[in-house]
């Protein structure tokens, strides 16, 4: 064995036992591991509390962050129902619903409410995307057309113009027009 040619290990003959050593690597790798799930189990919390702060500021929730540990998370329909009419009845009691758009107006209807051809899940859908100004990519192509050739169409309108301004005073000389009033 080599282990006699280093010096700072003493020289054991005859009985084995377990090296001190070996062991302290041991824990000190068991140490580590832990230690580096550890670190990453923090990060990934890190990630999740900042990807859920990221979505209360942009839906406007103040106080996110410190809620997120007491949000209660119901299991059944009941306690879904329960929570629902418990956030209604406290952002009633806030005055949230006074300041809706619309409010004491009759909802506005069209005439693809009562559509038998379109589901009812489908127009819900399209009515919020409509609502948000949003719109496939032909939709919105169609309306840059659309803008293009009226802006083409004035612009023609407006150079005809000029031209027969410049064509009436090139042919008619300025004696003969009538005196300006002003």
């Amino acid at each position: 064995m080599y282990r006699s040619f280093l010096p700072s290990r003493a020289i054991n003959h005859g009985t084995r036992h377990s090296s001190p050593s070996v062991s302290s690597t041991l824990d000190e790798r068991a140490k580590r591991k832990e230690k580096e799930t550890k670190k990453r189990m923090e990060q990934a919390g890190r990630l999740s509390r900042a990807r859920e702060s990221t979505l209360d500021y942009r839906l406007g929730i103040k106080g996110g962050s410190m809620d997120q540990h007491r949000r209660p998370n119901p299991v059944t329909m009941k306690g879904w129902a329960s929570l629902v009419e418990d956030r209604i009845e406290k952002a009633r009691l806030e005055g949230q619903f006074k300041t809706v758009k619309g409010r004491g107006q009759p909802i506005v209807q069209t005439v693809e409410d009562k559509n038998p051809f379109i589901a009812r899940e489908e127009f819900l859908m399209n009515r919020i995307v409509q609502q948000q100004g949003a719109a496939p990519p032909w939709v919105e192509i169609q309306g840059e057309l659309e803008t293009a050739i009226t802006s083409f169409r004035e612009i023609v309108k407006q150079s005809w113009t000029r031209r027969a301004i410049r064509m009436l005073t090139a042919s008619q000389p300025a004696a003969l027009l009538p005196p300006h009033p002003g």
